[in-house]
């Protein structure tokens, strides 16, 4: 199965299944699988929110999600402790203030899978950039100021 699969594959794997050996290509308890994302049209219903990588799981491969889930967990504690008579209110507005930058965050992950699926010549090294530049990944999220500052009101 792993060697059926390999030779669809859109990378070369002639190297790894090699050092694999005839024995490991016969396993039947080998596991793999492939990185998906899922987007939701809500994070919430009811009482229910989702944070982080529950609702919104942005990838491995932009090394953001920690940053993502920290960001939602703020943003969720911060618009509920505004709208403290009005929980509908708060989660809609958490849900307002995060989609753009998590749809963002989501974008970069499926760009860079994308990068990482063009294929290049026999013997020729992976193009300059093909591996994430996680430093360059990071978006800012211009974080309104739930303190009482300027752009908000104090919980």
């Amino acid at each position: 199965m792993v060697s059926t699969v390999a030779l669809e594959a859109s990378t070369p794997c002639d190297p790894c299944l090699g050092r694999l050996g005839p024995r490991n290509l016969r396993a039947t308890d080998f596991h793999f699988y492939s990185l998906s994302q899922v987007r939701m049209s809500r994070w919430s219903r009811g009482r229910i929110v989702l944070v982080g990588d529950a609702g919104y799981a942005v990838s491995l491969g932009t090394g953001q999600a920690t940053s993502v889930a920290m960001v939602g967990a703020y943003v969720l504690a911060s618009e509920l402790a505004l709208h403290k008579e009005d929980l509908v209110g708060g989660i809609a507005a958490y849900e307002d203030v995060l989609r753009a930058n998590v749809t963002r965050n989501q974008d970069i992950a499926l760009e860079q899978s994308a990068q990482a699926d063009e294929r290049t010549g026999e013997g020729q090294p992976a193009p300059v950039g093909s591996i994430p530049d996680f430093g360059a990944l990071t978006l800012p999220f211009d974080l309104k100021r739930y303190d009482g500052g300027a752009g908000g009101a104090p919980p």
